[in-house]
């Protein structure tokens, strides 16, 4: 085997560990992915919004999001779901 051909096997080695560690940046960013998203669901499911109630929500709040300095504005408390609250509260406080 000649140097030249030693070296473009070492250069053949090096591309498949290349390839390999390229698939495996993709599937652990999957996963990342998966876990970000995990977890904003438990976000919103701990907040226990009905999806309209959800979507009003980030819309009072889309400002916020893209606006830091401007705030959010507050819920009233008329639009509060007092059935949310009483299961909450019970979680909470359990008897």
């Amino acid at each position: 085997m000649t140097k030249i051909e030693r070296i473009d096997a070492e250069i053949l080695k090096a591309r498949e560990k290349i390839a390999e560690q390229h698939a495996k940046i993709r599937t652990l960013e999957g996963q990342k992915n998966d876990e970000e998203n995990a977890l904003i669901v438990q976000m919103v499911r701990k907040m226990r919004l009905s999806p309209a109630e959800l979507e009003r929500f980030l819309d009072r709040h889309k400002n916020s999001l893209t606006n830091p300095t401007k705030t959010p504005p507050v819920f009233p408390a008329a639009q509060i779901n007092p059935t949310n609250l009483s299961k909450k509260e019970s979680e909470e406080n359990p008897q």
